[in-house]
């Protein structure tokens, strides 16, 4: 099956061993800083999966992978830190900062749609008020955002179904979909008061940054 899984691995361009996996999100996905052995967890992370499923991985399995990889590197870097006396990291880094980049694949008028339902959510936790001094104009912003950034998403969805475009480009779309769809969920669980305040700013201070980090690499 070792080899089996190789051959088919190395002809497919959506399916991967644990080393085209490895190989893939280290070319793809922009690494954090000192990530101890991350390299070795994400391998038996990966053959982990590989054993447990009977077959390669899907795009989608090699992003959970991703994280899950990073988180448990993050917690080995602070351990290590603590060991040798160096200063560990004073907050917990946010999922945000293992998302994927996406480097510009949407076009400029998609990403201003995009930051624009992103800054009418930010000013919900700015100033950072109590539930009863938001409210009603509170929810009324955040649902509607919610829903205008879901529509984006189908929208993209549409798009990366559209004929002509290249496995590369549908992959890209996919992850920027996946990036919004999982921040209309955090904006849900606000609504329902399943994520607190100050998190939810946390939470969307890092979201910022990351987008801003993707949309310098827009077409225009």
């Amino acid at each position: 099956m070792g080899f089996s899984n190789w051959w088919e691995s190395t002809f497919s361009a959506d399916k991967f061993n644990a080393q085209k996996a490895l190989k893939y999100v280290k070319k793809e996905y922009k690494s954090p800083q000192a990530e101890a052995g991350f390299d070795q967890i994400f391998l038996d992370l990966a053959e982990e999966e590989i054993t447990k499923q009977k077959r390669l991985l899907s795009f989608e399995e090699v992003e959970r992978l991703l994280h899950r990889a990073r988180i448990q590197a993050r917690h080995k870097t602070r351990n290590t830190g603590r060991e040798t006396n160096v200063m560990p990291r004073e907050e917990e880094q946010h999922e945000e900062e293992s998302m994927p980049r996406t480097m510009g694949t949407l076009s400029k008028e998609v990403y201003d749609r995009l930051e624009k339902q992103l800054q009418t959510v930010k000013t919900t936790t700015n100033p950072l008020l109590s539930e009863s001094e938001l409210g009603t104009v509170r929810n009324l912003k955040l649902k509607t955002a919610e829903e205008t950034i879901l529509r984006i998403a189908q929208e993209l969805s549409i798009a990366a179904k559209a004929r002509g475009v290249s496995t590369e480009t549908q992959r890209a779309y996919h992850l920027e979909i996946n990036r919004w769809t999982k921040f209309a969920k955090r904006i849900n669980g606000r609504l329902d008061k399943r994520v607190s305040a100050l998190d939810f700013k946390d939470y969307v201070n890092d979201f910022e940054r990351s987008f801003q980090s993707t949309r310098k690499e827009a077409k225009h």
